[in-house]
């Protein structure tokens, strides 16, 4: 027993200096490694209390941290727990949440905070197969994802199924039915179209929005459904042809502003001011291609659309979009002007323009540290070309909001 003992304890010594994933070796439910000195990285005794005691290997919590058991063949009282792992860095709201929920002193918050927020991110597929892994090292056998999702028969599948079971019940008691569909469809087609009238009346007229429960708390239950629906906007976005990066940029944006709220009503505000937002950029998106349709517009173009948009925090120029495309810099402006309508150097300046307004909105940088990021000559060379474009100079137009 000394022996596997020993190779329990060199597979997780190995295993978190290589990925830094924390990971616990529990003999019944008495930890008896831990990944670091830090006592308050071990998780809640409860957690450790259901991942036991369930059949179900893989546990998350209510902020979406997952936590999972691997248990040794060779004797059965050991068990490995690892976790927790998100998909996402903890913001503020997320590190109270857990503040709470592990139960840490307010002296001790911020050594805490501090070890959660060196943990990596990850999918949870690629968790998974973390797993996989050190099954295989503890146990000399292969399983799969398989193994480690709750079955159809499993007690969580079986809990959930008796869940949706009473709410459809509820549901039709009360004659309230789910129209997230319909609405779904109305909306994405108002962002893929640009149509920022349309959103505008959809936004003001504020239909009823009957779905299911997915949270146990109203706030978080609303960000969930900001969070699912800025994600389908996004696409709708892209595919009514807003440029990946910028959708993407927009959608993260707003994602995490989200989650550092702590109110319904900053949530709901911030719900609309993105669905209005994402619409004005499609449509201004669509205005600058009305010369050719967006399928003319040539590949070598896109890419440099697609290039500029990603290093708006560098100092570029033509000839460095040039360099990157392989072009000599005359064909390549004169191909570009063709096919998008507008000169390469003036899209350098717009793409930088345009994020220059977004940090101005939505940030607290300052407007010498904005010129400073975009890489603009000066400051003043920034507010001329700002007021230019926008008609405002940038202090005026974060005044103004």
């Amino acid at each position: 027993m000394e022996a596997f003992a020993e190779k329990v304890k060199t597979i997780c010594d190995l295993f978190y200096r290589s990925v830094h994933i924390p990971i616990y070796v529990y003999v019944q439910d008495q930890c008896r490694y831990s990944p670091t000195e830090e006592p308050l990285a071990v998780p809640p005794h409860r957690y450790i209390e259901q991942l036991l005691a369930q059949k179900d290997s893989v546990f998350y919590t209510e902020y979406g941290a997952c936590f999972a058991r691997l248990d040794a063949d060779e004797d059965q009282s050991v068990h490995l727990i690892l976790g927790p792992v998100a998909t996402f860095a903890p913001q503020s709201s997320i590190l109270y949440e857990m503040d709470r929920d592990y139960q840490i002193p307010a002296k001790q918050r911020e050594r805490f905070r501090a070890f959660h927020l060196q943990l990596p991110t990850m999918t949870y597929l690629a968790f998974f197969y973390h797993l996989i892994t050190v099954f295989y090292m503890l146990n000399n056998r292969v399983i799969t994802i398989a193994d480690l999702v709750p079955s159809p028969d499993s007690e969580a599948a079986q809990r959930a199924r008796r869940q949706q079971t009473e709410e459809a019940f509820l549901q039709k008691e009360a004659q309230s039915y789910n129209n997230s569909m319909e609405l779904e469809h109305l909306l994405l087609s108002i962002v893929k179209t640009g149509d920022v009238e349309g959103m505008r009346k959809f936004t003001n007229a504020a239909p009823r929005y009957q779905a299911g429960v997915i949270a146990e708390t109203p706030l978080r239950l609303q960000k969930n459904y900001f969070i699912s629906t800025i994600t389908l906007v996004t696409r709708a976005a892209i595919e009514g042809g807003l440029p990946e990066e910028q959708a993407f940029r927009f959608s993260d944006l707003y994602i995490m502003k989200a989650e550092t709220l702590s109110d319904l009503r900053s949530v709901n505000t911030l719900f609309l001011q993105a669905l209005n937002d994402i619409t004005v950029q499609v449509h201004a998106e669509q205005q600058a291609q009305l010369r050719l349709p967006l399928h003319e517009v040539s590949k070598l173009a896109q890419d440099c659309m697609d290039y500029v948009q990603k290093h708006t925090h560098s100092p570029l120029s033509v000839q460095d979009v040039a360099d990157a495309m392989g072009y000599h810099r005359s064909y390549l402006s004169a191909a570009f002007t063709k096919a998008a309508g507008i000169t390469l150097h003036e899209y350098i300046y717009r793409c930088k323009l345009e994020e220059s307004y977004r940090l101005l909105q939505y940030t607290s940088k300052s407007i010498s540290e904005i010129s400073d990021t975009l890489c603009f000559a000066n400051q003043s060379h920034f507010v001329q070309r700002f007021k230019k474009h926008y008609g405002v100079t940038p202090a005026r137009f974060r005044a103004g909001l």
